[in-house]
């Protein structure tokens, strides 16, 4: 069992001997999972890239990628949203900003 955690990545060992057994089979099946979207990511990057270069003329990039269309902000909308990411930074003066990081 150990052998099989081994290959998953970085095998803590302390990470394993917590493990239940059924959380060990959910590890490997995650595992397992993880290693099957990065080959079908690998085949459909080699398989595309063959495409394109047999293509008499290259598509659009946007054709390619699969993007929700963009939608314009209002104003308000813009406001909104700068002052809600303003508000979750610390508050500070213009000289603590300055000023090195303190070693805690």
């Amino acid at each position: 069992m150990y052998a099989a955690w081994l290959r998953t990545g970085p095998g803590d060992p302390d990470r394993f001997w917590s493990l239940t057994p059924r959380l060990y089979l959910l590890e490997l099946i995650a595992f397992a999972e993880r290693a099957r979207a990065a080959r079908a990511a690998s085949i459909t990057a080699a398989w595309t890239t063959a495409m394109l270069v047999r293509a008499a003329s290259l598509p659009a990039l946007e054709t390619l990628l699969d993007l929700p269309p963009a939608r314009a902000l209002s104003a308000a909308e813009a406001d909104a949203q700068l002052r809600a990411m303003a508000g979750s930074l610390p508050r500070k003066s213009w000289t603590e900003w300055l000023s090195p990081p303190s070693e805690t």
